[in-house]
């Protein structure tokens, strides 16, 4: 399809996109461009390829034959290119931008430290640190994003690796002058429970846990932002949960006999980049930070 050994690579990521999603606006949400950017890359693209590429119609752009019959060339050379830029990394060399997903909580607890680990190793790099979900492994089988970090999940695609790095656990607690005495007694009074995409947006285990225990403990209110729910802890009645990592002296934790809230953290990447340098330079880097 190439016609000329110049094109740069990054167009033809967008030349991609347009195929896959027919649309410049969502070519630009998934690719974080300005719709005009993505409209002048493929201007230049039909300029260089002399051909129209995509046809403008009532249900958006149709890619022109000419694309149709060489669009798989296109992806080989992307994912040659990829392994080629997977095995030069080098962090003290690399200026790219390191898309890193994780949940709420993790960022809460670890966000600042991960990333003076990750400058003082890559001082030249930039980093963007996102939230994790279902969008995020879809961004990462796709090539759109470097790594997840999460709670291990069971059922995920087999091209999405996953590799455990640390272990923390979840505890029940509230402000450190609260009134009850005992897990017990928490069951007189509201849990406030941060809502976290890739952990508990199905089901609140947690709490099944404790209801398994005999406890006739509810959901009082959720939220997305454990600011919200910490506040409420502090400056109330509520109780709420957290990493053991967060708990301070402003805070009195509440024993769970025989429960045991222990869960393992996994770094996650595309498959086929598992054993790449930068894979394992990041990974590295996160137990270090969690050991």
């Amino acid at each position: 399809m190439l016609k000329s050994p110049l094109i740069d690579v990054q167009r033809l990521r967008v030349l991609t996109k347009m195929y896959e999603l027919r649309s410049v606006k969502a070519v630009a949400i998934a690719l974080q461009r300005s719709p005009g950017m993505v409209s002048k890359t493929i201007s230049k693209l039909k300029e260089q390829l002399a051909d129209p590429l995509f046809v403008p119609t009532k249900n958006g752009f149709e890619p022109s034959l000419y694309v149709e019959q060489n669009i798989r060339h296109v992806y080989q050379i992307l994912e040659s290119y990829e392994k080629i830029q997977i095995s030069q990394f080098d962090p003290e060399l690399t200026d790219e931008t390191i898309l890193i997903y994780a949940p709420a909580l993790f960022w809460e607890h670890f966000g600042s430290r991960l990333y003076d680990l990750l400058k003082q190793a890559a001082p030249n790099a930039k980093f963007s640190f996102r939230m994790w979900g279902a969008e995020a492994r879809d961004a990462i089988l796709r090539g759109e994003g470097h790594v997840g970090i999460h709670i291990y999940e069971e059922d995920v695609p087999q091209s999405l690796y996953q590799e455990k790095i640390g272990s923390d656990k979840i505890v029940v607690y509230t402000r450190h002058d609260h009134p009850a005495s005992s897990i017990e007694e928490l069951q007189d009074y509201p849990l406030a429970i941060t809502r976290t995409s890739g952990w508990n947006d199905q089901r609140y285990q947690v709490v099944e846990r404790l209801q398994a225990m005999g406890l006739d403990i509810d959901v009082s209110v959720e939220s997305e932002y454990s600011g919200v729910c910490e506040e409420l802890v502090m400056q109330g009645d509520h109780f709420a949960m957290k990493l053991g990592r967060g708990i301070g002296p402003q805070h009195k934790v509440f024993p769970l006999k025989g429960v045991d809230l222990q869960f393992d953290y996994v770094v996650s990447c595309r498959r086929s980049r598992k054993d790449s340098p930068a894979m394992q330079w990041f990974t590295g880097i996160i137990k270090e930070m969690l050991s």
